[in-house]
C-alpha cells in the first residue's frame, strides 16, 4: 500500500504503525520523497536519522527512563512485568532500557512474564498475575484492547497496587 500510494503521489502519510511496523519502513522515508508522521513507534531504531520519519512520541530509551524514575518514586519493592511478545522491536528494548536503570537504584525485585498479549487468556494466564507484587507493568503497545483486561485483572487481585 505504502509503495503503491508513493507511486501515485501521496507525500505525506500519518501512520500509527507499531515500532515493529515502523521500523521496516524507515527506508522508505530516507529520500525525502515522503515524509512520515508517527504518532505510536518509540523503537530506537527509528532514533538519530537524518530523514523524513517524524514521531510524535518519544523514543523507547527516554520513555522507559522516565518510566523507571517514576516506578522508583512509588513505594514498595516487587514490580511484577507482563511483557508482550507481539511487537519485539518495542518490548524487547523497552524491557532492556527499563531494568538496567531499575538496577542501578538496587530496590525492585522484578518478575518479567513475557507472552503474547492478544493471545492473553485470564482463565489460563491468571496465574501470571497473581502472587505478592507492590506494582504492575504491563509492557505491551500497539493499542492492544486486551491490555485493559489485563490491568482490571490485576487491579482485581491487587486493588492498591498501582500499574504503569
Amino acid at each position: 500500500m505504502l509503495f503503491r500510494s508513493k507511486r501515485q503521489g501521496v507525500r505525506c502519510f500519518i501512520t500509527t504503525q507499531s515500532s515493529t511496523q515502523a521500523v521496516p519502513s524507515l527506508k522508505e522515508f530516507a529520500d525525502g520523497t515522503a515524509l512520515a508522521i508517527n504518532v505510536s513507534a518509540v523503537s530506537n531504531r527509528l532514533s538519530g536519522h537524518d530523514d523524513y520519519f517524524f514521531r510524535l512520541v518519544p523514543d523507547v530509551t527516554q520513555e522507559q527512563r522516565s518510566i523507571a524514575r517514576r516506578l522508583d518514586g512509588l513505594p514498595g519493592r516487587r514490580l511484577l512485568v507482563l511483557q508482550d511478545t507481539s511487537n519485539p522491536a518495542y518490548t524487547d528494548p523497552a524491557f532492556n532500557v527499563l531494568i538496567t536503570v531499575l538496577n542501578r537504584s538496587g530496590r525492585w525485585q522484578v518478575t518479567r512474564h513475557r507472552l503474547s498479549v492478544p493471545n492473553f487468556d485470564p482463565k489460563r494466564d491468571k496465574h501470571l498475575l497473581e502472587g505478592d507484587y507492590d506494582a504492575f507493568y504491563p509492557l505491551a503497545g500497539s493499542f492492544l484492547p486486551m491490555i485493559g483486561n489485563i490491568a482490571q485483572l490485576f487491579h482485581a487481585l491487587h486493588p492498591k497496587a498501582p500499574i504503569m
